[in-house]
């Protein structure tokens, strides 16, 4: 039986994963890049480094559960830039692409390549019943706020919107860190949010049609930290009011497309308040689009959508 290698290696983790030609998953590590106490990340130097520290040890793992298996190698899939896009790139990338080319050419089978938001998107897709060939996209992680649409045969992804300035994420690690917290802040701050015990007003995010900016939102954290709001309170704030301006813009999507699946991709989709929020939103607003989100273990950065794209298209050439 085949199996399929996934390699992923972004600015917060490194990941590799391992499918079967059922699209079963066989393995999948990953390990969070290591960023030092106050730091809002790492300088892309500092990443590959890392990555090529980290990588082998997460191989080494991979491919012997593929040769304990008994599998054969069908091919190797990574993640190559951040987007389908004209002048997307991430030197972090390299060092993945590196170990793919290295282990597909010592083992003579096929390299696809693929975006880190496409790995992102198709993990999303893991257990949703009844995805319609087109549907719309929110990917929305550390550096990404986007919203899209997909065309599952193809894997064409079109751009419709996103942030204008920070993305929801980076929003959420600057409120995260300057309340002393670690980064990547996410879960920390979510963690915060649960225990708040008053409400505080919503933060206004400004959207305009399928696209948002979030540094006005920061600005508002700040202010609010210096005139005493709890943090916990403000932290809920901020989760609450991405999620409504998700629901617009998916609003917006809607109007202009007529789909009416998304799928909520990215670690930020791990969030419990914004999935809430932003499905509260929808029905309020009555827009008829029905919201399939991650599941949390394949929410934030993984290989799994990147093996199960490799996979896919190793059927598709031998077809």
């Amino acid at each position: 039986m085949k199996a399929y290698v996934g390699i992923d290696t972004s600015c917060y983790v490194t990941s590799a994963a391992l499918v079967d030609q059922h699209g079963t998953i066989l393995d999948q590590q990953r390990q969070l890049l290591p960023v030092k106490s106050g730091s809002l990340g790492l300088r892309q130097s500092e990443a590959v480094f890392s990555h090529v520290k980290q990588l082998p040890v997460l191989l080494q793992t991979v491919m012997a559960r593929l040769h304990q298996g008994g599998y054969t190698l069908g091919g190797v899939g990574v993640s190559t830039a951040p987007r389908n896009a004209e002048g997307s790139y991430m030197p972090v990338f390299r060092a993945g692409v590196s170990a793919a080319q290295i282990i597909a050419a010592s083992t003579q089978v096929p390299l696809y390549s693929f975006s880190h938001q496409q790995g992102h998107v198709r993990a999303a897709e893991i257990g949703q019943p009844l995805l319609p060939d087109a549907y719309l996209a929110i990917h929305l992680s550390g550096g990404t706020t986007e919203i899209l649409q997909i065309q599952r045969q193809t894997w064409l992804v079109e751009r419709l919107g996103g942030t204008l300035d920070i993305s929801a994420g980076q929003c959420i690690d600057r409120l995260g860190v300057a309340l002393g917290l670690s980064f990547p802040a996410g879960p920390a701050l979510e963690a915060l949010a649960e225990k708040a015990t008053e409400r505080s007003e919503p933060i206004g995010i400004q959207v305009h049609g399928c696209d948002v900016h979030f540094s006005g939102a920061e600005a508002v954290c700040k202010r609010r930290l210096e005139r005493g709001d709890s943090p916990e309170s403000l932290a809920e704030a901020l989760f609450i009011s991405i999620g409504r301006a998700l629901a617009k813009m998916l609003g917006h999507a809607y109007e202009r497309t007529a789909l009416t699946t998304a799928v909520l991709a990215g670690g930020v989709a791990a969030n419990q308040l914004v999935r809430q929020s932003c499905l509260q939103q929808l029905k309020t607003r009555r827009i008829p689009v029905r919201l399939c989100v991650a599941d949390p273990q394949f929410a934030g950065d993984n290989a799994v959508g990147i093996a199960l794209l490799a996979k896919e298209a190793d059927e598709c050439s031998a077809n």
